[in-house]
């Protein structure tokens, strides 16, 4: 049995949807190139109808299960993502930050997670420069990567003020010695 017309005498070409069992013509039906004779499987309708009923049950979901901590936590603590069937992305909001931070330190510093991960362990958890651990701050695993500009080399982990200050003065050791005499001379 064939989906399209065979009868001769039908002047109007027409299928027939295989889920409401309906013949109809083939405007009824998408434009699907993929398919034999370009035409999507399904009827319009049929497509609305299975749509619909996608929407309404995920549109009341409460919960979620991240694709990478396997974890099942509520659905706000997934970002929105019109592109998607349920209106959310895949990961959680934590694991999702996790990955663009990684990615950022493997792309800008050519540094694994392993590799962040020594480099974190063999300082103790704290700045080069201050010795600060700021377990208690959203940040506590995260301190940044410094690195020297002009080389591109990679120096160790600092907290954010550290990290500024060395921003602020360009890594200029005259500018740091002078902020020193500064300071010295107002004790």
């Amino acid at each position: 049995m064939s989906l399209f017309n065979d009868d001769i005498s039908d002047p109007i070409p027409s299928k027939t949807c295989p889920y409401c069992s309906e013949r109809k013509a083939l405007e009824q039906f998408y434009i699907d190139k993929r398919r034999p004779g370009c035409r999507s499987t399904r009827c319009k309708e049929c497509v609305a109808k299975v749509a619909g009923q996608l929407r309404v049950q995920t549109k009341f979901r409460i919960n979620k299960r991240c694709t990478v901590c396997h974890e099942t936590k509520p659905i706000d603590c997934f970002a929105k993502r019109s592109r998607s069937r349920d209106g959310h992305y895949s990961c959680c909001k934590d694991c999702g930050t996790q990955r663009r931070v990684q990615g950022y330190r493997e792309r800008a510093y050519n540094l694994s997670p392993a590799q962040y991960s020594a480099m974190f362990l063999s300082q103790g958890g704290k700045c080069l420069i201050c010795g600060r651990n700021d377990t208690g701050s959203r940040r506590a695993k995260s301190m940044y990567v410094d690195h020297c500009h002009s080389t591109g080399k990679v120096r160790g982990l600092l907290c954010s003020k550290c990290n500024s200050v060395l921003g602020y003065v360009c890594d200029s050791v005259e500018i740091l010695q002078k902020a020193i005499d500064y300071l010295n001379a107002f004790k």
